[in-house]
Parts: structure tokens; sequence; C-alpha cells
């Protein structure tokens, strides 16, 4: 009988630990932060990275309760990335600051939105010591169609984020823009110095909610001095009927790369502003509002390997024959926010050229010869 006991009360033990393990999990509070290059808990902040300076990571939760909001760990996370910022900004590079990077780590425990204008100005960085903000694994966009139950960046007749900062990244965000008669810019880039380097990756850019004469995008690139990569991004619902100021992504900047994004009902996918040196390659555009010109308006120095409703000239571009009643024959399900590719018959599957991002915007392995758009076909 002792025996017995003392069996059942180990199980017990085991059974109560999985539960809790399991628990904690669901909601959000042991995760994995998929643009560092450790494992962290809430109980750790700040670790080092291999060959970079160290990390000071702070956590950002809308749902936060409980009255500390200071970001150490997650069950004290801020309440607003704005608030994040406000309190953390300052000088991190080695030469006259702290010699860290500085990492926001945003999820969401609930349904509450982010609604609050991140402005990061007053800032010093440099290209090791740099800022970004990412989703926690869970909370990640991950290429599946829009979730309300993770974290998400809501803007409304306003800009979200703005990024007056010379090294800045972004990954794994969903960010949503509505308008009805105000400007909604998601993010608006820009930076001081002429030595700079931002990031977007990964990330959803959804008009849920377009309408009136205002303006929306997805990404300004502001500045002409700006340096970009984005990459393995959505951009989707920027339109308002004939209005031409609806549209994935403006830019100006000095050297911006753009590839392996999807655009889809926009009036424009990429509208080129500046003098720069502006670069597509392996992008997926269609669906878009303005026809002839919809889907890359401006001025490139390159567009290879994009598929588009548009014709291109140049190495490995095609035009996509799918219309709206069919374009399940490229991604899954356009319509209702599912662009990832359909199946191996995709006109997308395997056209691309192998980009310099190993996965796709699921975390997946891009595979050789690369697939056009976010989406890698496994």
């Amino acid at each position: 009988m002792d025996k017995f006991l003392t069996w059942a009360l180990c199980i017990s033990v085991v059974l109560a630990m999985f539960g809790m393990a399991e628990a904690s999990r669901r909601r959000g509070r042991v995760q994995t932060v998929a643009a560092a290059t450790t494992t962290t808990s809430a109980a750790s902040t700040t670790t080092t990275t291999v060959g970079g300076p160290p990390i000071r990571r702070r956590y950002v939760d809308p749902d936060a309760v409980g009255g500390t909001y200071n970001g150490l760990t997650e069950a004290t996370a801020y309440q607003t990335l704005s608030a994040a910022e406000t309190a953390e900004q300052g000088d991190i590079t080695a030469a006259t600051g702290s010699n860290e990077r500085v990492e926001f780590v945003c999820f969401s425990s609930g349904v509450t939105h982010d609604t609050t204008i991140a402005d990061f100005a007053g800032w010093t960085t440099s290209g090791a010591n740099y800022v970004s903000v990412t989703a926690a694994t869970d909370d990640r966009y991950k290429g599946a169609t829009y979730s309300g139950a993770k974290y998400v960046f809501a803007v409304t007749n306003t800009y979200g984020i703005r990024s007056d900062i010379d090294f800045f990244r972004m990954d794994g965000i969903q960010i949503k823009a509505e308008t009805s008669g105000g400007n909604a810019y998601a993010i608006y880039a820009n930076i001081v110095a002429t030595a700079n380097y931002h990031r977007y990756s990964n990330m959803l850019f959804w008009c849920s909610d377009c309408t009136g004469t205002a303006r929306a995008y997805g990404i300004r690139n502001a500045e002409p001095n700006l340096n970009a990569d984005i990459y393995n991004n959505v951009f989707s619902d920027f339109v308002s009927g004939t209005d031409a100021d609806f549209l994935g992504i403006i830019t100006d900047g000095n050297e911006i790369n753009i590839w392996n994004n999807t655009f889809y009902n926009n009036f424009y996918g990429v509208l080129e502003n500046g003098s720069g040196t502006y670069n597509l390659t392996n992008n997926a555009s269609f669906g878009n509002a303005e026809v002839g010109s919809a889907d890359f308006s401006g001025t490139y120095n390159s567009i290879t390997y994009c598929a588009t409703d548009d014709s291109y000239g140049g190495t490995g571009n095609f035009q996509i024959t799918q219309t709206a009643s069919n374009y399940a024959a490229l991604v899954t399900d356009a319509p209702g926010g599912d662009f990832s590719i359909t199946d191996a018959s995709s006109a997308l599957q395997n056209m691309g050229t192998d980009s310099v991002t190993p996965t796709d915007v699921t975390g997946s392995p891009r595979i050789s010869p690369h697939d056009i758009g976010a989406f890698e076909l496994q």
C-alpha cells in the first residue's frame, strides 16, 4: 500500500509539473525570442550573443496587469511599446554609452492591441549597438492569416511607429492600419546620421479599414540617406478606391533592398520617391488597383525575379496571368489573407533567385531555387 501511494504521489507531481509548463507555454510566459541567438525565460533580461554586445531585453504586453511595469520580466512587462521606448532610450554605443543592444520583445497575454504611437528618438546607436523590436515566438506573424489573439500594433489615422534612429530593426510583428480621413503610416522610417541601417522582416502590414481620401502606407522611408533591407513581409489592402496615396511601400533612401515580399490589393505595391539605389528581387505583387503601373511605380536600379500583374523586362521577371477569380492557383486564399503558395503547380514556386535570407516568413528554410514572395513551399 505504501509503495502504491508513493508511486501515485510521484505521478501526480509529474503531471502537475507538466500541466504548469504547458499552461505557461500557452500564456507565452516562456518563449524563445526568435530574433536572438539564445532561449530566454521571464527571469532572463540580459544575455550575450556570440560575438556581440550584451542584450538589454525588455518585454511589452498590452494586457499586463499588476502595477509594476518595468519590462524586466514578462510578468512586469511594459503595457505599450511607447512606454518601453521612452523608459529605455539613451546612448547604447560602445564608444560613449552602455555598449549594449536593446531588444523589445512584444507579446499579448490577452487580446488588447497596442495603440499608442511609438516614437523612437533620443537614442545613440551603432552597427553593433542597435535597437530591435521583435515578436515573441508564440506571437510572431508566421505568415498565416492575421490573428488578433497575438501581439498587434494598431494604427488609426496617424503614424504608428516612427523610427528616428540610425540603427533599427523590426521582426515578426503584425501591424494593422485603419484610416477614415486621417493619414495612417504603419512605419515612418527616419534617421539622424548618414551612417545607418534599418531592417524590416517577417511582418504583416494590413490596412483593415482604408476609406476616405487621406494616405495610408505600410512603410514610409522618408529620409534620402536611409539604408534598409525589407524582406519576407506581406503588404495587403492599402487601397481606397482610386486614391493613389494608399500603398505598401513608398521609399526615398540611399540604398533600399526589397526582396521576397508579397503585395496584394494595394493601390501601388511599391512607389519609388527618391534618387537612391532601389533593388527589387523575388517579390510577388498582384491584385493591385492601378492597372499598368500599380506593382512597382517609379525608377529602380533593378527589378529581377518578380511576379507581377504588370509586364516588366529584366532577368527572371514574369507577368501573372491569373485574375482575381483564380488567384487560388498562385496562393492559398488571397482574399482571406493566406498568401502561402498553393502547391507545386503555382507559378511562384522555384521561380526566384537564391536571396540572402535562408528562411521564409514562417521560419521554414528556403529551398534552392527560392520561391517568389514571402513564402517558400515546403
